[in-house]
């Protein structure tokens, strides 16, 4: 890595590459996961102030904060370019971290989110379809392209 600026983009982009990602999947099981409370239980849902959606967004930055410290602390920021992606990747050498940590990573921040906001999804979609079948009794009095856009 040439140069002291390219060498501390380097390192912000791999560090940033493993804190963004989990960052985004976790924001959007918590916005997914809130949606269909919010179309299960109305009411209680009314309730939730603002600074309880604050600071479940602030707990899910603090953990996913796990990843890079993890990394950082294990492998001392040994960062390369590459090549074939044309991007800053992270020199795993610590054969814990490369034969163990990182496959837990994968699931904890790749399979069992994706997993949940698909399993979320799918009652998500019941709950329009049952609105769509009492908009269509009632004549077309109620309009069901509302509720499309909640969800």
């Amino acid at each position: 890595i040439s140069g002291s600026f390219g060498e501390f983009y380097c390192i912000f982009h791999a560090y940033f590459q493993h804190y963004g990602y989990p960052v985004g999947i976790y924001l959007t099981l918590a916005l997914t996961a809130s949606k269909l409370i919010f179309l299960k239980f109305p009411l209680q849902a009314r309730t939730w102030s603002r600074s309880k959606a604050q600071l479940t967004c602030a707990t899910i930055w603090v953990c996913c904060s796990a990843t890079p410290l993890t990394l950082g602390l294990m492998d001392k920021g040994k960062v390369h370019f590459d090549y074939r992606r044309y991007s800053c990747d992270m020199d795993i050498a610590n054969p814990i971290m490369r034969e163990v940590l990182m496959p837990l990573f994968t699931v904890l921040i790749g399979f069992i989110p994706l997993t949940a906001i698909v399993l979320l999804v799918i009652p998500s979609l019941v709950f329009l379809l049952e609105a769509r079948r009492v908009a269509r009794r009632c004549r077309g009095d109620v309009r069901w392209q509302g509720i499309l856009v909640v969800i």
